[in-house]
């Protein structure tokens, strides 16, 4: 437990022993006082802050970056932009701080000086979502990019300063030899009314932008704009007739609109697209020009995630099928070994959705489906249940719903999902909640939850073999996804390495 832990550090402060206190909290709340010692002391610690910092927890936060033990990862979910320059304004080098995320900063119109926070010099990882931002929000931006030679990811929510801004930090990326990835989130129009932000937009030219910056900028790896400007054929057919972009949509994930499905096809066909696809098309979208694109997809052997969202305008015309989408989605199943993501929110008929349940029951390297099935049939559900019982890979299942209730083959997936243990979530949506057999999944649901955490801190631990919990844990999750992501926020190595423990310790597990 946490606070079997604290007196080994010797804080002066009680203040700051309890921000400490309540930050380790979130992840290692259930750990055993040995186990968490031993983690602590060899990663540095994850802290966690899910409620407002105040000012004096910024106070707090600041001491402990300055005498307390080593912080690895720090997550605050809100900070007001007065809090945030207690915390970390004028603090010096910190390091030990590999990654941070800001979940929202309000920077009341003014600037938060990034750029000279030097306890921000050693981070890896930075994910920064800023509102009611300074007008040099972007300079400061592009100042850190230039001034960090530790930062490999940067990943920015909300605004990042209209086409001036991200301007200027395409400048400081054309000189930036360390970061690897770079994105911009939640910044088109219709993600900026739900969270009410009302920064300037960019304009689709910011593609082209991007484009000539990793003409010359050949360490990073990934541009991901899905969500920050429009997408225009024009501008995407003129950088494909230049030598000088040949590759650049290796390296640029964006939402491809079905106008772009012939461009699209032939650099699947290349091998020259970012192997996670993301598509917008329309109910009415030519049918042959969209076999055109499945047959290519469906003959792609290296793909690693598959996005299919309607457009806008036809979002709501449910009483439309796209059963082409279903069918070549089974057919990449049956084939691949390498896809991880799969998300369609096109309607098809039932029989095509059973088709990619039967599908999945033989696939071993999709973790994540999520599937709109306009009603929860006894034939799907049955389906679900076969695929539930013998598939150990899946760790997020979502079927969608808007009609009818539960069948009563819910009683099929509640017998599947008993002896299941690397599933994590089962959504068939709103609807679905208010029935009594909900509640049951979601029982069996978080028992996989806990098995998964106690499995992370097990191996994050050291994976002593006297731990029985822990070995039992283990064994019952194997090597989910959904493991991976846990004991790498814990120990803060790449998911490669982090596979590469999980599977050392277990193959040192008693038979």
């Amino acid at each position: 437990m946490v606070d079997s832990v604290m007196a080994q550090f010797g804080f002066q402060n009680a203040d700051t022993e309890e921000l400490f206190r309540k930050g380790l909290q979130v992840m290692y709340k259930e750990w055993d006082g040995a186990r968490l010692t031993t983690a602590l002391t060899q990663y540095g610690s994850y802290l966690a802050y899910e409620e407002k910092l105040s000012d004096e927890d910024a106070a707090a936060l600041r001491r402990l970056f300055s005498t307390g033990p080593p912080v690895r990862s720090l997550y605050i979910t809100k900070i007001s932009h007065g809090a945030f320059r207690i915390a970390f304004g004028g603090l010096g080098e910190c390091p030990s701080l590999r990654e941070i995320i800001f979940r929202r900063v309000d920077c009341e119109g003014r600037d938060l000086g990034i750029d000279r926070c030097e306890v921000f010099r050693h981070v890896r990882s930075l994910d920064l979502s800023c509102v009611n931002v300074g007008s040099g929000f972007a300079k400061e931006v592009a100042s850190y990019i230039r001034q960090n030679k530790s930062l490999e990811e940067l990943w920015l929510h909300l605004s990042c300063g209209g086409d001036e801004g991200v301007a200027a930090i395409i400048e400081a990326l054309k000189v930036n030899d360390t970061l690897k990835e770079l994105a911009l989130f939640n910044m088109g129009s219709l993600t900026q009314d739900l969270f009410r932000n009302d920064a300037p937009q960019l304009s689709s030219g910011a593609l082209i932008g991007f484009a000539e910056m990793l003409a010359s900028n050949s360490s990073l790896e990934l541009v991901d704009v899905r969500d920050a400007f429009p997408v225009e054929k024009d501008i995407v057919s003129s950088l494909l007739a230049e030598e000088r972009h040949a590759g650049v949509f290796k390296r640029i994930r964006i939402e491809w609109p079905e106008q772009l499905l012939p461009e699209l096809t032939e650099l699947i066909r290349k091998k020259a697209c970012y192997p996670k696809l993301h598509v917008s098309v329309s109910f009415f979208v030519d049918r042959g020009t969209l076999r055109e694109f499945l047959d290519a997809v469906a003959a792609h052997k290296t793909l690693l995630e598959l996005h299919f969202f309607p457009l806008e305008e036809t979002f709501l015309q449910f009483k439309h099928k796209l059963n082409a989408l279903a069918e070549c989605i089974t057919s990449v199943l049956k084939h691949t070994t390498t896809l991880r993501e799969i998300y369609n929110c096109m309607p098809a008929d039932r029989s095509h959705i059973v088709s990619i349940l039967d599908a999945l029951k033989q696939n071993r390297s999709v973790a994540r489906v999520t599937m709109d099935a306009e009603m929860l049939t006894g034939e799907v559900a049955k389906s679900l249940a076969e695929l539930l019982a013998v598939n150990k890979t899946l760790v997020y299942v979502c079927i969608l719903y808007s009609a009818g209730g539960l069948p009563r083959q819910v009683r099929d997936i509640l017998r599947a999902l008993k002896t299941n243990y690397t599933l994590i979530t089962l959504d068939f949506g709103f609807h679905a909640d208010r029935h009594p057999q909900m509640r049951e999944v979601k029982a069996l649901l978080e028992r996989n939850v806990r098995l998964k955490d106690r499995a992370a801190e097990f191996v994050a631990s050291g994976a002593d073999v006297s731990d029985e919990e822990g070995v039992d844990a283990l064994k019952k999750v194997q090597a989910s996804a959904a493991l991976v992501e846990r004991v790498q926020e814990l120990i803060g190595k790449t998911p490669e390495e982090v596979l590469q423990e999980i599977q050392s310790a277990l193959a040192r597990l008693p038979v």
